[in-house]
């Protein structure tokens, strides 16, 4: 008696089909932000010790998460550097100029803001670490 072979089913990702319109993804009406759900909001707020949340108050976290990101990242981009590669002036120390944006880069731009997250705020008080800060 044969074998019977697996099949896998694809649905609409089968590769060269036609997707029709309906099932397609509007790109220009997205927001990223809103992948920020109401329930991801409630969990947030739950942690914080919030009992009771109001209905307008998603929106307006979005909003408020959006500029604390938009903030953060434009600060990462000045330590990397700039988004001009010709004219910008990394403030890494010579030879370790870098691509990519670690943990540790994060922990040590909200310390400069003034937000430092409790438990990375250890090896940026010494006087070593002092030495060639970003002056914001």
């Amino acid at each position: 008696m044969p074998i019977a072979t697996p099949t896998k089913a694809y649905g609409l990702a089968r590769p060269g089909a036609h997707v029709p319109k309906r099932h397609r993804r509007n790109m220009r009406r997205v927001d990223a932000i809103q992948g920020v759900t109401r329930p991801a909001i409630r969990r947030l707020a739950r942690r914080g010790g919030v009992i009771r949340i109001q209905r307008e108050i998603y929106d307006t976290v979005r909003g408020v998460l959006r500029k604390q990101l938009e903030e953060i990242i434009g600060k990462l981009v000045s330590l990397f550097g700039g988004s001009d590669e010709h004219n910008a002036k990394p403030c890494l120390p010579r030879g370790r100029e870098r691509k990519t944006v670690t943990h540790d880069d994060v922990c040590f731009v909200l310390y400069r803001m003034g937000r430092p997250l409790y438990g990375f705020e250890w090896p940026y008080l010494g006087e070593q670490r002092r030495v060639g800060i970003l002056p914001y």
